[in-house]
């Protein structure tokens, strides 16, 4: 299991705060979201627009003459790899086996980029098994039993290796 450290786990949050006070115009913690209750499918609109605005293909105005705005890039990298981390771990809370196999995916890009190449070894190694190499049984535990659930309460789902080395501490 990939994990970031806990510093930029908390500066991706406050990126994330920052980006909805600028989105619904907050200025303070008593400040609240205008209008009436919204339902599930306006937040989800409301929240892939944040997306779109923070980590989308815009150009920051500020350099001229070609430059390239290394602040930006920075920030616009942490928020994607944010965007990544927190998907995953979202995956695994709610044991969906096919959406962290899907995650992996995207992994497999930054492994083969940060030059982690024993992770995109494994990775890809496993994404070949479960497309082409295993049979359709095989494939679907190794996409099904891939996290452990010891709470019995939905979003309590950890890996399988993690619960290995809790074991073996």
């Amino acid at each position: 299991m990939v994990t970031l450290s806990l510093h930029l786990i908390k500066v991706f949050e406050s990126y994330m705060v920052a980006a909805i006070c600028s989105h619904f115009n907050l200025h303070s913690r008593s400040d609240d979201i205008a209008g009436d209750q919204h339902d599930q499918k306006w937040l989800l609109s409301q929240a892939s627009k944040i997306a779109e605005d923070t980590i989308g293909a815009k150009k920051s105005s500020f350099p001229h003459d070609g430059e390239e705005d290394h602040v930006y890039s920075y920030y616009r990298r942490v928020l994607q790899m944010g965007f990544l981390y927190k998907m995953l771990r979202t995956a695994i809370r709610n044991e969906d086996g096919p959406q962290i196999i899907r995650m992996w995916r995207y992994w497999l890009i930054y492994f083969i980029g940060a030059k982690k190449l024993n992770y995109a070894r494994e990775e890809a190694n496993l994404l070949a098994n479960l497309a082409a190499d295993w049979p359709p049984e095989i494939a679907y535990l190794h996409t099904h039993c891939r996290t452990v659930n010891m709470m019995g309460k939905p979003g309590h789902g950890k890996p399988l290796d993690q619960l290995n080395e809790h074991y073996n501490l």
